[in-house]
């Protein structure tokens, strides 16, 4: 019997079979088949209904082919089926057990507005100087969206870029969160860098001079409020890898600048799950910034796997609010946020329903535990 004609539940030493129409799938192992190609996908917990499906907003052809059994004949492309399955292995938690693919054979369909030095105007992203950089290399990029209005307020979304690497180059020029979140429309998007005072310049490797980088990020903030609108109630800390460390070693480093936001993107990296190296990188201090996160809302994401940030949540913090998404990707990369992907769809429905919480962050749990 070949992969497009059964799924199979190993359970108590046996295998139980479930036919294309099944209506419901507990999976604990699923193994499938096609030709001589043997994948087995390990799952701790994903019990698969058409409300659970639509829930977690997987794509309408995963509901079709492994809920209701209305799409059967979906069930026999290979690819798609592949692409169903890895979608729901994602939303588990587990993409990293699929075979990944590459993201940038992709197409994108969403290209980035090149960075000018022109003033700030709907659609453009700008260079921006504070006066006490004025002269050196320190800088950041201001987009406002096509449909920025003066005197109107919009979320915002404050980024951080990823270390240098490869063809990464680790600047404020190279991020890319904020704009596949938003599509260009209704969010200022800030790219905030890592000063590093000594070089007078952005640092394009870890952290530069963080009380620097804290104070830059307080007083642009602030600024892009004042000046352009953004909505204090509704500023966002995004990152990619380096980036998504920055959520909490830059974003939660006092209470002060901890007090900025709504909620987080944390892609690719999370702070405490490994030590790095660079000062105050340990686990107890990465729970002393945690202990600043209250109640709000954090998605993170990672390529192929995100059971090591799970694990380490779940023993430290297993009360916070967080939404875990493992990419079906192998690549180190931000850029997936540019494609018409089923997980970009699930990245923009948390932030829109984040931005509507009108109870965000004003709960404040029991501080994340201490392992004695």
């Amino acid at each position: 019997m070949h992969g497009r004609d059964r799924l199979s539940e190993r359970s108590g030493g046996e295998d139980i079979v479930y036919s294309p129409t099944q209506p419901t799938l507990t999976l604990d192992v699923v193994r499938e088949e096609w030709g001589t190609v043997w994948m087995d996908l390990s799952l701790r917990t994903c019990s698969t209904s058409p409300d659970l499906c639509r829930e977690k907003s997987l794509p309408d052809g995963a509901i079709a082919a492994f809920c209701s059994g209305a799409g059967t004949d979906f069930c026999y492309s290979r690819m798609m089926m592949k692409r169903a399955m890895a979608m729901i292995l994602g939303m588990c938690g587990h993409a990293g057990l699929w075979a990944a693919t590459d993201v940038e054979k992709i197409p994108a369909d969403l290209i980035i507005p090149a960075v000018t030095d022109h003033a700030p105007a709907p659609g453009l992203r700008v260079r921006q100087f504070h006066e006490s950089y004025k002269g050196t290399e320190v800088h950041h990029i201001l987009y406002l969206p096509t449909d920025w209005v003066k005197g109107k307020k919009y979320p915002v979304i404050v980024e951080y870029a990823g270390n240098q690497w490869k063809d990464y180059p680790g600047t404020v020029e190279g991020c890319h969160l904020g704009y596949g979140i938003s599509g260009g429309k209704g969010v200022i998007w800030i790219c905030l860098p890592f000063v590093d005072v000594k070089n007078q310049r952005n640092a394009t490797t870890w952290w530069g001079d963080v009380p620097a980088t804290v104070e830059y990020c307080q007083q642009t903030v602030k600024r892009t409020c004042e000046e352009f609108g953004g909505d204090a109630s509704k500023v966002y800390l995004a990152g990619f890898s380096r980036g998504a460390i920055a959520c909490h070693y830059i974003g939660l480093h006092n209470d002060e600048i901890a007090s900025l936001w709504r909620g987080f993107v944390c892609h690719s990296h999370y702070d405490g799950v490994r030590s790095w190296g660079y000062p105050e990188s340990d686990r107890a201090s990465a729970l002393v910034r945690l202990k600043r996160l209250g109640n709000r809302p954090q998605f993170i994401s990672q390529e192929r796997s995100i059971d090591a940030t799970k694990a380490y949540l779940a023993s430290v913090d297993p009360q916070g609010n967080h939404t875990f998404l493992a990419l079906p990707f192998e690549n180190h990369t931000d850029t997936w946020v540019l494609r018409d992907l089923p997980e970009r769809k699930v990245l923009r429905d948390w932030f829109q329903k984040t931005l509507e919480d009108q109870a965000c962050c004003l709960i404040i749990r029991a501080h994340p535990k201490v392992p004695e």
